[in-house]
């Protein structure tokens, strides 16, 4: 189950990573070239500095492999980033309310009710977002374009070109990774025996992704676990059990992204090496 949220999770940034860098005029390329870089790029950050690894390696490949300026590419990576945030911070608050209140009730909402609310504020905040992102976006570009190394090459998109089938499914998709990250901890809480409850997993692991979101070590290296642990604290889980499910998350990740990272590379060597034979 782990590997395959892995899999999962670098799809829906693979996905997402594209739509944003089109908005922005560059080239359209296969899915699976931006699958590819994704998968090896984010296992080179669990070596070098999170960003360093990741959007480092995304940029030079946007650069050097798709012909994109490192002005549209940087500006696409940059709100990549942007998104997630501006996801989980609004849930944040929902978070502190269930680790303060929601942990002490002896009744807690049933399953189906917690979908049901979380399918109505989905609802309430994608009608939101198609209102706000497109103005969001051109005030992050406005900014973007007063940075020296980026002045005059950073213009506003034409808001008409943000239609509303479009915000949904950037935000659609950015509400969904959190959500498998959830079920990828929840496997990992369960391979070395632990019992976390579904409810705790998912409501920590929004404060864990917030603090990753804002890290700048290797794999979030320290930020994350400071995230899951304060969040598993006070949700009353014990400090053996948190440090071992911290552990555990590490080594599980690093071997399931290295895994897949692998694979891809090992892929798209072969279908390149095809591709030559063929010609």
């Amino acid at each position: 189950m782990s590997f395959l949220t892995t899999l999962a999770v670098t799809f829906v940034v693979a996905v997402r990573w594209p739509r944003l860098a089109n908005l922005f005029g560059q080239t359209r390329l296969p899915l699976h070239r931006f699958f590819a870089v994704f998968a090896v790029t984010s296992f080179v950050s669990f070596i070098l500095p999170k960003d360093w690894g990741d959007v480092g390696g995304r940029l030079v490949w946007s650069k050097q492999r798709a012909d994109h300026s490192y002005a549209a590419a940087g500006t696409a990576l940059f709100w990549d980033k942007v998104m997630d945030a501006t996801v989980l911070f609004p849930i944040l608050p929902a978070c502190l309310v269930y680790f303060s209140l929601w942990t002490g009730l002896d009744r807690k909402p049933s399953g189906g009710n917690c979908l049901l609310g979380g399918a109505a504020i989905f609802w309430f905040a994608s009608a939101r977002a198609v209102q706000v992102m497109p103005y969001t976006l051109n005030w992050g570009l406005g900014l973007a374009s007063k940075l020296p190394f980026l002045r005059n090459r950073v213009r506003p998109v034409d808001l008409p070109s943000l239609d509303r089938t479009a915000c949904v499914k950037l935000f659609g998709m950015t509400c969904l990774k959190p959500v498998i990250l959830a079920v990828q901890y929840l496997g990992f809480a369960y391979a070395p025996g632990l019992h976390f409850s579904v409810t705790t997993i998912f409501f920590a692991t929004p404060v864990s992704q917030l603090a990753f979101v804002f890290s700048f070590t290797a794999g979030g290296l320290g930020v994350l676990e400071a995230g899951w642990f304060a969040a598993l604290s006070l949700a009353g889980v014990s400090n053996p059990d948190i440090g071992l499910f911290l552990l555990g998350q590490r080594v599980y990740s690093i071997a399931c992204m290295g895994v897949l990272a692998a694979a891809t590379l090992l892929c798209s060597l072969a279908w390149k090496a095809l591709k030559e034979g063929h010609r």
